[in-house]
């Protein structure tokens, strides 16, 4: 699964940016989950009024967590992702 943010230098000046991309799984079978975990990021440099698209790649991987018997899972179930302040809601099936 991809996911993108169009990130903008409102500003004067040129700037850089850290782009973070957080993974929440909000229900975990065996233990509780984590708040959220940083799966992403990126720094990209932005002249004053350019923007950029940022895209990541979310493999099954980056939702896997690791269970009370310490093997690395992925399960079904409701994940939450976070660039910047938006946030999005999906359901993974694997």
């Amino acid at each position: 699964m991809n996911i993108s943010v169009d990130v903008s230098n409102t500003g004067k000046v040129v700037g850089k940016e850290s782009v973070l991309l957080y993974i929440s799984d909000l229900v975990a079978s065996d233990i509780s989950p984590d708040i959220k975990r940083l799966r992403g990021f990126d720094k990209i440099e932005l002249k004053p009024g350019e923007s950029k698209t940022v895209t990541f790649k979310i493999k099954a991987e980056d939702i896997a967590y690791v269970n009370s018997e310490l093997k690395k899972v992925t399960e079904a179930g409701e994940f939450q992702i976070q660039l910047g302040d938006k946030k999005i809601k999906f359901n993974y099936i694997p």
